[in-house]
């Protein structure tokens, strides 16, 4: 159950070298994909999935969105996974449109290759942002012009400038998806306070919002962010999801394909070409 001091987040990894079946008929749309997370999306999804150039990111969309909508019947088991609809608010933010809960429970959906990660919150909004080495920029010279000056110097100080950056980063994501404002938030103007989570405005007063980073694994910054006071939040519980959702089933023909995202990952329209 999940309790009003309680944010769930929900990770999947997409294994090297995961490929979707063949299918009988090798329609692009075809609902019978022998892919578990297939399954669940809505037509909107399938027909945006189907639509990405490179093959990783119509894979990673597919598994986070399936992620969000089976965690979230996980805690709301009258609505079944391929049954929650959404929709936008003005800024952007997505929430849930199903009458019987869209008051109930709160999300919040991130993806970097290869990780996915909804967090879940039962009576307050919530953010999450994940990212990764893999998925984030080469060079990440000049970006520290979007940190405050007080995370430039942590950042100057930092031995491993990579990890470190994308660890304030993910705070800062997660703190502006929190209150719904996303990127529009202008992250140079607050930080997050690596000790308690507090965000801090310019003038050093403190936002109606907390952010804090969540041990993962290596190569991997992620972070949750909610609405509220530190001591609001007791309890971060992290899940994986990776053996359910993301694992193919034994049958079908799957074709190998590079084990890394990026350039040298072949296109989706590729990948279903070569399907035929």
């Amino acid at each position: 159950m999940l309790l009003d001091n309680t944010i769930s987040i929900y990770t999947s990894t997409i294994a090297s070298g995961v490929t979707f079946p063949r299918t009988a008929g090798g329609a692009q749309h075809d609902t019978g994909w022998d892919y578990p997370a297939w399954v669940v999306l809505s037509v909107e999804e399938r027909q945006r999935m189907s639509r990405f150039v490179r093959f990783d990111d119509a894979l990673l969309y597919c598994a986070a969105h399936s992620l969000k909508r089976q965690a979230l019947s996980l805690h709301f088991p009258a609505i079944a996974p391929s049954e929650w609809r959404f929709s936008h608010e003005g800024n952007g933010k997505p929430v849930i449109a199903n009458a019987v809960a869209s008051d109930t429970i709160h999300f919040s959906l991130s993806h970097s290759w290869p990780v996915a990660a909804v967090a879940i919150s039962r009576v307050r909004p919530c953010g999450v942002d994940v990212e990764t080495e893999a998925g984030a920029p080469k060079n990440l010279d000049g970006m520290d012009a979007a940190l405050h000056p007080a995370e430039q110097a942590c950042l100057r100080d930092a031995t491993d400038k990579r990890s470190c950056f994308l660890d304030l980063w993910t705070r800062k994501e997660a703190a502006a998806k929190a209150l719904g404002c996303g990127l529009a938030w202008e992250f140079s103007s607050f930080h997050v306070c690596p000790r308690c989570g507090c965000v801090l405005c310019a003038d050093g007063s403190p936002a109606s919002v907390c952010a804090r980073s969540v041990p993962f694994r290596p190569g991997v910054s992620l972070a949750v962010g909610w609405i509220g006071l530190v001591n609001d939040v007791l309890d971060i519980q992290t899940r994986c999801a990776d053996a359910n959702m993301l694992a193919p089933r034994p049958t079908g023909t799957r074709r190998p394909r590079p084990a890394n995202g990026g350039p040298n990952g072949r296109s989706f329209a590729e990948a279903m070409e070569r399907r035929q």
